[in-house]
């Protein structure tokens, strides 16, 4: 049972994220769907990841929450169905450009499961894990928003294991590198780590209504009239580098 200060916590996080639902809701019930600098993907669903499937059998599969100075909870397979699940169906908006309308997904709600667990007044953040070697950092309030939820359906499908099954996270108001695939473990936090992306230049939030692609070095490299020293053409008289050839040079460069 939670305590009774945990609980108080909670509900404060919850209504500063039914806020800033409310804001998401403004944007996204407007005549214009689609966020600055997006593309509408009319069929099918991309998929994007770091190149690896992993098979996680539901037989040995299991799901680990870590939170400041209390044991850890571990959900397996079967204890993780005793949950009670919700339908949803959101917008999904890549930090590549591309966005899908109407995906229904159905799963466990964020809220619902952090109302059985112990969050100290001092989280701010999460970092959740992925099977992978993925990782993605949020702020307490959004991994708590309204409509977010550890998806195990798509479309009323099993997630299949390219799009993320057995399980994935989804907080549909930020850029879909947020909502990790093959979640394994949840570690709360006291303060911000970044995760696989916002180590490599990524915001450190992801907003796709403000456009919050990029960090400020690589918003700096993108913005760039004319490429800098170290990302000038290797020979003189070729063409300037692109926007994406400049930031994959910036990659090169700082993390080989």
């Amino acid at each position: 049972m939670i305590q009774s200060a945990s609980k108080k916590r909670v509900d404060n996080m919850q209504r500063r994220a039914d806020r800033l639902a409310g804001l998401v809701e403004d944007f996204q019930g407007s005549a214009d769907r689609l966020p600055p600098g997006q593309s509408l993907v009319k069929q099918g669903f991309p998929v994007l990841d770091l190149g690896v499937h992993p098979e996680l059998p539901l037989g040995t599969w299991s799901l680990v929450f870590s939170t400041p100075g209390q044991p850890d909870v571990m959900y397996d397979w079967t204890s993780w169905g005793e949950l009670p699940t919700i339908q949803a169906t959101h917008d999904i908006h890549c930090v590549t450009a591309w966005s899908v309308f109407d995906a229904g997904f159905s799963g466990v709600s964020t809220q619902e499961l952090a109302a059985r667990l112990t969050i100290g007044p001092g989280v701010t953040h999460l970092l959740v894990h992925s099977a992978d070697g993925y990782s993605a950092n949020l702020e307490i309030e959004d991994f708590l928003a309204p409509g977010s939820l550890f998806a195990t359906h798509l479309n009323s499908e099993p997630l299949s294991v390219p799009h993320g099954g057995p399980l994935r996270l989804v907080v549909p108001h930020l850029y879909y590198w947020k909502s990790p695939k093959w979640v394994t473990r949840v570690e709360f936090l006291t303060e911000d780590q970044p995760g696989f992306w916002e180590k490599r230049g990524y915001h450190n939030r992801g907003n796709p209504w403000r456009q919050e692609r990029y960090g400020p070095k690589q918003k700096a490299i993108l913005n760039a009239e004319s490429p800098e020293a170290h990302l000038a053409p290797k020979s003189p008289g070729l063409p300037p580098l692109t926007r994406w050839e400049r930031v994959k040079r910036w990659y090169v460069d700082h993390f080989g």
